[in-house]
């Protein structure tokens, strides 16, 4: 997993404070990496031409200082909305004019960006905030029309530090980047939901300080998931038999086809059982239940790990009863917590005494909406969906300081994981998760892995990598063509 920050400004100045290294040194390093990937994009596409919008800030003078190493290499024209205010791009700049190297006006921006088919985007830094000025909205608008190949320095103009991104009558004002080259370590605003539109392929780079030593000038705001964080659950022991790979029993309530892909998910996630438990109000005999998954009307006795919630309905007195004598009575007992129980008005209760019990494990899976009704029940505020997807650290630090045993996965575009004061983040999903029943594949494959025996934080990881790196299979290249169970299905190739 990899490292992410929220406050670049005061990782480099922690960095040029501790290492002596001058911050116009580190402009100019930052400057070199950002050239030579331009011009290997022009090289990759057969392209000689860029164009270089450069902003007040020193995010244009690494723009500026990128334009002078790149000329008599490449066809080049800059573009500079206003006079540079920071020190150090005014002195790049008066660097750039000394040698001559060509600036176009505002009225020439449009048909210049018909002669380059490379845009430089070096307008706004991770520092911007608030809304863009009409020029530069215009700007912004211009270059998102013109079908240039669009590189971004350090983070897409029109996103601020917390991943948001300002609207004008809807439409997001932001540079929309084929590539993002981030100066020196990855930022947390590259991973909000809004973010994920603009940011195109993210390719961090050294600013003269190697990587490993730059991220010590500073504490994480969170951790990016990688493919190799996912810990599959290999059979190394060729002589076990089913007993050994747990038995997860899922809740198939009034929705009870929720229960059986969940259920068949957990079955092909490693599971050595897999049962359909029926509900008080399940409607699961309208189903035709495959044979390897199998039904009871009540917790089996070798359940090693339970899912409640999908597709259940609001859940019976005597349900809550039998799962909670099951959970308090179980050794190191898990459970994962899904859709319909965020809608239930004893929640935070039942949360409570699920959280007292010694070595347990459990996981809560909600979706932004879910996770609304969780936080209002829980006591943690009244907050809308919109508020929600930009606060998730927050509310997952507040919510696992309540529940320790608990491990929070926060659905969306961009999924987070809060486990203790840790939060993890995947970003590696496809939209072809927008479907129903993706969400219960996600909470079979959790469930599966805490009956296995899985950490609740290392099952949550797994699971949620796992399940981000299976929606992208598609033999076809049609991604809305994914469903629960090809989902399923494309779990055995990763």
């Amino acid at each position: 997993m990899r490292k992410v920050f929220f406050d670049s400004q005061s990782l480099e100045k922690n960095a040029a404070g501790k290492f002596g290294i001058p911050k116009f040194l580190m402009m100019e390093n930052a400057a070199s990496e950002f050239s030579e990937f331009i011009l290997g994009v022009c090289r990759e596409r057969g392209i000689h031409s860029v164009l270089f919008l450069c902003g007040k800030g020193n995010n244009g003078g690494d723009g500026l200082a990128a334009a002078r190493k790149l000329q008599d290499k490449i066809s080049l024209s800059v573009f500079c909305p206003e006079f540079p205010s920071a020190e150090e791009a005014r002195t790049q700049y008066e660097m750039a004019v000394s040698l001559g190297i060509p600036f176009v006006s505002q009225d020439a921006l449009s048909e210049t960006l018909l002669e380059k088919p490379i845009v430089a985007d070096c307008i706004f830094g991770t520092g911007f905030h608030g809304i863009p000025g009409e020029k530069y909205r215009e700007i912004i608008s211009a270059v998102n029309r013109s079908g240039c190949v669009c590189v971004s320095c350090d983070i897409p103009s029109g996103i601020d530090r917390n991943g948001g991104i300002s609207s004008d009558g809807g439409e997001k004002i932001c540079i929309r980047a084929d590539f993002t080259v981030s100066m020196g370590e990855l930022k947390s605003a590259f991973y909000s939901d809004d973010a994920r539109n603009f940011c195109g392929r993210i390719f961090p780079v050294e600013i003269g300080i190697a990587r490993r030593i730059f991220e010590e000038c500073g504490e994480p705001d969170f951790f990016l998931l990688e493919k190799d964080d996912a810990e599959l659950p290999w059979r190394t022991d060729r002589a076990a038999h089913k007993g050994k790979f747990g038995h997860t029993a899922v809740f198939a309530g009034e929705k009870a086809g929720a229960g059986i892909i969940a259920a068949t998910a957990a079955l092909r996630f490693g599971s050595g059982l897999s049962t359909l438990v029926k509900a008080g109000n399940s409607n699961l005999k309208r189903f035709k239940v495959s044979a390897e998954l199998m039904i009871s009307s009540s917790l089996p006795q070798n359940t090693t790990a339970v899912l409640i919630g999908s597709g259940l309905g609001i859940p019976e007195e005597n349900l809550l009863s039998d799962f909670l004598s099951w959970f308090m009575n179980c050794r190191n007992p898990a459970c994962v917590l899904d859709a319909d129980m965020f809608r239930f008005d004893g929640i935070a209760g039942l949360l409570e005494k699920l959280n007292s019990v010694s070595g347990a494990r459990i996981v809560l899976t909600p979706h932004p909406k879910e996770l609304s009704f969780l936080c209002e029940k829980c006591g943690l505020g009244k907050l809308s969906v919109s508020e929600i997807t930009g606060m998730r650290k927050e509310i997952g630090r507040k919510f696992t300081a309540k529940y320790p045993s608990c491990v929070l996965v926060m659905k969306s575009a961009v999924t987070y994981i809060a486990s203790g004061q840790e939060i993890f983040v995947c970003a590696d999903g496809n939209p072809s998760l927008a479907k129903a029943g993706s969400g219960d594949v996600l909470a079979g494959m959790t469930a599966a892995l805490l009956a296995q025996g899985y950490s609740a934080e290392k099952a949550a990881i797994t699971a949620v990598e796992c399940h981000a790196l299976a929606s992208g299979i598609s033999r076809n290249g049609a991604d809305f063509g994914l469903t629960p169970y090809s989902l399923i299905k494309n779990l055995a190739e990763i």
